[in-house]
């Protein structure tokens, strides 16, 4: 028998997560991993165990006990990726996965990423002037005094464009500083779309707004930063 610094006990539903050491993928989504009548053990900040409670009292034993009885336990905190930027809302495209919709069908029906990082109504835009978008609406950011804050404008999107083309030339150092331009202009996400023209609410196409016609996207320009790469080798 292990003596533990806390056990909770009867609990009615124990939400694991548990995903055998692998991602789940839509439908799988769905089964969070319960478990009935359920206690876990934790000892020294860490969980050492989650069973059924009569499972759990013969393996473990603790001077402080919780009882859960009809309640259910679940973590605190799940961060199932984290993006670099965050600028809106979209609780709604999870529910529409775990029953079965694949991301390009969300995308179709206007939503995924760039449901979020379209033209705000202060955007800069234009053909000739504005290369390209990036998130920059409520962006959380470093501000003064070691602290952090919610900022928008240019000032958030083009340090994540900078941060791109700084990616690039990490990766790919040989890459002339035209070509990591031509790259990220190249590879931007160009969404099918309308959108407010910015301080209007006249409807046009979101890719007449910019030269490029699109949104900054790190994995496309990756992607064609090898294929050049692997060009120049030759």
């Amino acid at each position: 028998m292990q003596t533990v610094d806390l056990i909770i006990e009867n609990a009615a539903q124990l939400v694991t997560c548990a995903s055998g050491g692998k991602p789940k993928r839509l439908l799988e989504m769905q089964n969070v991993g319960v478990i009935e009548r359920s206690a876990l053990a934790i000892d020294a900040g860490k969980i050492v165990g989650v069973e059924r409670s009569d499972e759990i009292h013969e393996r473990f034993e603790s001077e402080n006990v919780i009882d859960a009885r009809n309640k259910v336990v679940c973590p605190a905190f799940v961060d199932p990726h984290t993006h670099v930027v965050f600028a809106g809302n979209r609780l709604d495209e999870f529910e529409l996965k775990i029953k079965g919709a694949d991301y390009l069908e969300i995308l179709d029906s206007g939503g995924g990423i760039i449901s979020t990082v379209l033209a705000h109504s202060y955007s800069n835009y234009g053909a000739k002037n504005v290369d390209l978008f990036a998130p920059g609406s409520d962006i959380f950011s470093t501000v003064l005094d070691n602290s952090y804050d919610f900022k928008s404008a240019s000032s958030m999107s083009t340090p994540i464009v900078s941060g791109v083309a700084a990616l690039l030339l990490s990766y790919f150092p040989t890459l002339s500083t035209a070509q990591v331009k031509d790259i990220i202009l190249k590879s931007s996400f160009k969404p099918e779309t309308k959108v407010n023209k910015p301080g209007s609410k006249t409807e046009v196409p979101f890719r007449g707004l910019s030269l490029s016609g699109g949104i900054v996207n790190a994995y496309n320009a990756v992607k064609m930063a090898i294929s050049i790469s692997i060009t120049q080798g030759k």
